[in-house]
């Protein structure tokens, strides 16, 4: 918690230890160097001395890769000003720690929210929520920045009231995209969130990475479960995954939802990425323009 002294407003200062930090990342190097690396297999010197080399210069890359996440982090979010995206003060660093200090919002995650509304959301609430979201992701698309950890967790509201005002945070999975660079090809992110072509990384991944992960934050919205779960540990294949969409539209309670939130998340949820919907449509899909004049004056009287 800190305070701005000019306004007296409340922030929330999130602290990065680096020197921890870069000892994690050794004692992590070093556990994995004793499962691997014993005497008995390098009988020579000189092969135990190349490989102690690569050891040390694959550490040094490892340590200088996590301290680029916060920097990377931090220069990203004081590039952005948008109501729905979670808003820099200031950012210290000094020799061995980042202070990052940001708005301060008090009501929780998403999920935390889901859990108090019941486990779920009427559509009209999850419509707000996931246009917020749209909103958000529309700003950060058209500056070439990809989030790549968009979940419940991610995404904090200001009050637990209808309608409030939510916020995209934490950006330590983000990227800049150059227009230079098309594809990305880092395994990153939250598997159960994650697109399918995230986990193919030999033909790497867009910006529409996004919009799978919102369609999976919409199905959790209105069901209240994740539509694909444990995907990392199951190896999971296209085919394991419509097995999974299968029984979500067999459920009973996701055919209790109108029939355009539906729709929404299954054009979201779509294999094949240059079918899926991008920002832009999906902003214009029918389940946001049905619902919106309505959503609005409750997000409206929310805000004022």
């Amino acid at each position: 918690m800190a305070f701005k002294k000019s306004t007296g407003q409340q922030l929330a200062c999130k602290i990065v230890d680096l020197r921890a930090l870069k000892n994690k990342v050794i004692r992590e190097a070093e556990d994995q160097q004793s499962r691997h690396f014993k005497e008995s297999t390098f009988p020579h010197s000189k092969n135990r001395l190349l490989v102690i080399r690569a050891f040390k210069e694959s550490l040094q890359r490892k340590i200088q890769g996590r301290l680029d996440v916060y920097s990377r982090e931090a220069r990203i979010l004081e590039s952005l000003c948008h109501p729905n995206i979670i808003r820099i003060e200031k950012v210290i660093e000094s020799s061995n720690t980042i202070y990052l200090f940001q708005e301060l919002v008090t009501a929780g995650d998403l999920f935390s929210y889901i859990q108090y509304k019941g486990g779920k959301l009427d559509d009209i609430e999850a419509a707000v929520i996931v246009r917020q979201v749209l909103m958000a992701l529309d700003y950060l698309h058209q500056r070439g920045i990809v989030h790549r950890d968009l979940k419940p967790d991610n995404i904090l509201m200001t009050s637990l009231a209808d309608g409030c005002r939510v916020v995209l945070t934490d950006f330590g999975c983000a990227r800049l995209v150059r227009p230079t660079i098309e594809r990305m090809s880092t395994l990153i992110g939250t598997f159960d969130y994650s697109a399918p072509e995230m986990l193919k990384s030999k033909q790497g991944y867009t910006k529409a990475v996004d919009l799978w992960s919102l369609g999976c934050v919409a199905a959790v919205l209105l069901t209240g479960d994740i539509p694909f779960k444990n995907s990392l540990t199951a190896h999971p294949t296209d085919l394991s995954r419509e097995r999974d969409l299968e029984k979500l539209e067999a459920d009973m309670d996701w055919n209790r939802i109108g029939q355009r939130a539906r729709d929404f998340v299954r054009k979201l949820l779509v294999f094949d990425e240059t079918k899926r919907i991008d920002v832009k449509q999906a902003l214009n899909h029918n389940w946001h323009l049905a619902q919106w004049p309505m959503s609005a004056k409750l997000l409206v009287m929310r805000q004022k």
